[in-house]
C-alpha cells in the first residue's frame, strides 16, 4: 500500500474513532435494572404470549427476563402426540443491539410456532453501560463491552440453563427435554453456538 493510501486509511480510522466517541460520550449510561427502556418486556403483550424474570445471580448478571410463545397448537400437538413427552421448545437469541420483543416479530419462529405446534422462548440480553445503550449476550468473542474493553465476566450460558430448566417445569404445556433447539440472530447465533457447545446435555440441535 502507498503512502498516500496509508495516510488515508490513518484519517479514516481517526475519523470513526472520534466518530464512536462522540455518540458514546452522548449516550446516557444503561444499567441492566433500567433495561426495559431500552427493551420493553412490560405493558400489553400479545395473545399467547407471557412475561418472565428470574434472578439469575450475579453472575448472571442478577435478573434476567424473557417472553414465551404458547400458542394454541402446541397444546394441541401435546394432546395429540404419543411418540414424545412433549412439544419442542425453540429458544431464540435476539442479535447485538435488538430485543426480545423484537425478534418475535421478524425471526418467524412464532408463525412456525402456530403452525407446527411447539414452544418458543425468546431471551433477553444484557445491557452494555459504558459504551453504548445496546443489548448484548456474551458469546466470547462478541459483543459485551465497558469502555472499549470486551467483558467475559456475564455468564449467559448460565442464565440460558437456567432458562431452560425453568421453561421445563413452568411451561403451559410439557415440554420434550430431547428436543429443546437453539436458533439466534447475529450475536444471538454466537451465542446459540457457544450455549449449545457448552450445554450439550441439553441442546440438541441449532
Amino acid at each position: 500500500m502507498s503512502p498516500v493510501a496509508l495516510h488515508r486509511l490513518d484519517a479514516a480510522v481517526a475519523a470513526a474513532t472520534a466518530l464512536i466517541l462522540l455518540t458514546a460520550s452522548s449516550a446516557p449510561a444503561l444499567t441492566n435494572a433500567a433495561q426495559e427502556d431500552l427493551c420493553p418486556l412490560v405493558g400489553d403483550l400479545p395473545p399467547n404470549f407471557a412475561r418472565k424474570c428470574i434472578d439469575a445471580g450475579g453472575d448472571a448478571s442478577g435478573e434476567r427476563c424473557w417472553l414465551t410463545y404458547t400458542p394454541p397448537a402446541a397444546r394441541l400437538a401435546n394432546n395429540a402426540t404419543t411418540d414424545h413427552p412433549g412439544v419442542p421448545l425453540v429458544v431464540d437469541l435476539h442479535g447485538f443491539t435488538s430485543c426480545a420483543i423484537y425478534n418475535t416479530a421478524y425471526t418467524g419462529w412464532k408463525e412456525r410456532a402456530e403452525a407446527d405446534g411447539f414452544v418458543v422462548v425468546y431471551p433477553q440480553g444484557t445491557a452494555n453501560s459504558d459504551v453504548v445503550d445496546l443489548s448484548c449476550f456474551n458469546a466470547g468473542q462478541c459483543c459485551c463491552f465497558k469502555g472499549f474493553r470486551r467483558v467475559d465476566d456475564i455468564d449467559d450460558v448460565s442464565f440460558l440453563r437456567m432458562l431452560i430448566a425453568d421453561t421445563m417445569v413452568g411451561s403451559d404445556v410439557p415440554v420434550d427435554p430431547d428436543r429443546v433447539y437453539l436458533s439466534g440472530h447475529s450475536n444471538g447465533c454466537m451465542m446459540a453456538q457457544r450455549t449449545a457447545a457448552e450445554l450439550s446435555d441439553l441442546v440438541a440441535a441449532v
